[in-house]
């Protein structure tokens, strides 16, 4: 889709979807303590587009912190158990780019926000004179110049020491003989820092493979193997048991591709990762609404945004759908965040509010994440036998 068509896609959005309540506007609570601008650059060569002109890419970060205390944070997994600041704050790190027209007085007063893939997205131009918003939101993707991405801390007990839990991995499709095989809580966890074993003896930990299992639970052929016919090892250059390695299984004799192998084990230190959830409703509300950081750096689009609007496909559009479901299109100060939402190719809610998990998942089997609420429209779960929900209930 071009650049032009996304803009007009988000009108059509804004016209459609602009009935989410309005809360009032109060002082805010939630803040970008820091805005910090790395890059300005022309857009498109510094060619103007349309009648609105040339536009300019703006690049940075965004420091931020929220209350663990407030009401629109607490549904948030272990924020409870996250580090604080010296004012009771859970902070966090967020690239984030905008693109705006230079002439600001020719912006069409809409913030368009970009939920980016895995962090791959650009923001876009067009000649209805959008400002155009991506901004890192996972925070489980390793750090890179080509991707938006975000720190988020680390969830501890109380007393400061690890915090455990346990942990379902699946292997699948191993070729026949591999001896090693990485551990990954989710299809596509690859591209991230893994969930580490609490500790690698771990004589309660499972492995178990089975030879056949239905959709609706029915399995065949499964078998435990004996703890001592594997490790979290590497048996790629040293045979059985290999060389300790908390992110690689290693097994006895090797995989077989014919057989779907799950480890159940004690994994420790989880990210906070729905502090993504609550960075992104305050970035958006920073851009929308406030006319400087708490250091007195001015937001650069201050002042010319009216109304803003969201779109993103699958893994994006998910994350929309979980973002409203669970409430954070309200600010910490009661003010909304987006008008409009359009996620398209959004068939789950993406799992990032839970305590071991990875937001990159496809919806493989025994993923988390495709039982939430799931329809605009309020209906009853007659299958678990849940009450009406509708994913605007809060």
């Amino acid at each position: 889709m071009s650049g032009a068509a996304v803009q007009r896609v988000a009108f059509a959005v804004l016209a459609a979807l602009a009935a989410v309540t309005w809360f009032g506007a109060l002082p805010a609570s939630a803040e970008a303590v820091r805005l910090e601008i790395r890059s300005r650059e022309p857009a498109n060569g510094g060619k103007p587009v349309g009648t609105v002109g040339p536009f300019e890419i703006i690049r940075g970060l965004i420091h931020g912190e929220i209350d663990p205390r407030n009401p629109h944070n607490t549904i948030i997994q272990n924020v409870d158990l996250a580090p604080r600041n010296a004012r009771g704050r859970v902070e966090y790190v967020a690239t984030f780019a905008l693109a705006a027209p230079v002439d600001r007085s020719r912006a069409a007063r809409v913030l368009l926000y970009q939920v980016v893939n895995r962090g791959n997205g650009q923001v876009t131009i067009g000649d209805e004179g959008y400002v155009s918003l991506i901004s890192g939101w996972q925070g489980d993707l390793a750090p890179s110049s080509n991707l938006q991405t975000m720190t988020v801390p680390v969830a501890k007990r109380r007393d400061g020491s690890a915090l455990t839990g346990p942990v379902l991995a699946r292997f699948i499709d191993v070729p026949t003989g591999n001896s090693t095989a990485p551990i990954r809580l989710s299809s596509m966890g690859a591209s991230g820092p893994q969930y580490p074993p609490a500790g690698l003896a771990q004589p309660n930990a499972t492995l178990t493979m089975r030879a056949s299992e239905s959709r609706n639970g029915v399995l065949g052929g499964t078998e435990t193997i004996p703890r001592g016919d594997w490790a979290f090892a590497n048996c790629q250059q040293t045979p059985f048991p290999g060389t300790p390695d908390p992110t690689r299984l290693c097994l006895k004799g090797g995989f077989r591709s014919d057989r779907v192998y799950e480890l159940v084990y004690t994994a420790r230190d989880p990210m906070v990762l729905g502090v993504g959830l609550a960075a992104t409703r305050d970035i958006v509300s920073f851009f929308r609404y406030s006319k400087a950081d708490r250091s007195g750096t001015p937001n650069p689009v201050a002042g010319i945004i009216d109304r803003a609007v969201n779109i993103g496909d699958s893994q994006s559009g998910n994350f929309i759908k979980t973002f409203i479901h669970l409430g954070f299109n309200q600010d910490e100060a009661n003010r909304i965040a987006w008008d409009g939402a359009f996620p398209r190719i959004a068939a789950r809610q993406t799992p990032i509010n839970f305590r071991f998990v990875l937001p990159c998942g496809a919806a493989t089997l025994y993923e988390p994440g495709s039982e939430g609420v799931l329809w605009w429209s309020r209906y009853e779960d007659r299958v678990r036998g849940l009450p009406a929900a509708s994913l605007l209930d809060r």
